[in-house]
């Protein structure tokens, strides 16, 4: 039994020279990929900084107009928490979407929408999308839809 216990430690050992072998190469071929130009800067130090940077799985479509969206999407996520009155959110409830961002100061303004769904952390968060992707917004009163005008926003 000990040589059996000795002989997973070895290949633990071996797995784990492997997978920093890896890593050193994933770097090296990383590093060697950047084209190097007139800007400086700085070179990961580590993989998890080097992974941190890749950019993230999305497609940037540019400016849109918003009558193009139409049905096609229906809930829109702002994190921020520091762009007070967010036009993108302003306009996202003035559509009749979900938006879902983060009960803050900054967003106090939002909150008295129906569609607007706040969260305080990633729990709220994970329940807020869920229920917005299981049901639809609620069409907005008069009243509430007077709060998207220019009047309103001067008064």
């Amino acid at each position: 039994r000990r040589n059996n216990k000795k002989s997973k430690v070895t290949r633990s050992k071996s797995n784990l020279e492997d997978l920093h072998s890896f890593s050193r190469e994933y770097i090296a071929k990383k590093l060697r990929s950047i084209k190097i130009s007139s800007q400086e800067f700085d070179i990961p130090k580590t993989m998890y900084e080097l992974l941190r940077r890749r950019p993230i799985p999305a497609t940037f479509m540019g400016p849109v107009d918003h009558a193009s969206l139409g049905e096609r999407y229906k809930v829109f996520v702002n994190p921020s928490v520091s762009e007070v009155l967010c036009t993108t959110t302003f306009e996202a409830l003035a559509m009749g979407k979900f938006a879902i961002i983060p009960v803050h100061e900054s967003n106090k303004f939002f909150l008295q929408f129906p569609n607007c769904l706040g969260y305080k952390d990633k729990w709220e968060f994970a329940a807020s999308l869920r229920w917005a992707l299981t049901h639809e917004p609620e069409p907005l009163t008069p009243e509430l839809a007077n709060e998207f005008t220019w009047e309103a926003a001067t008064d």
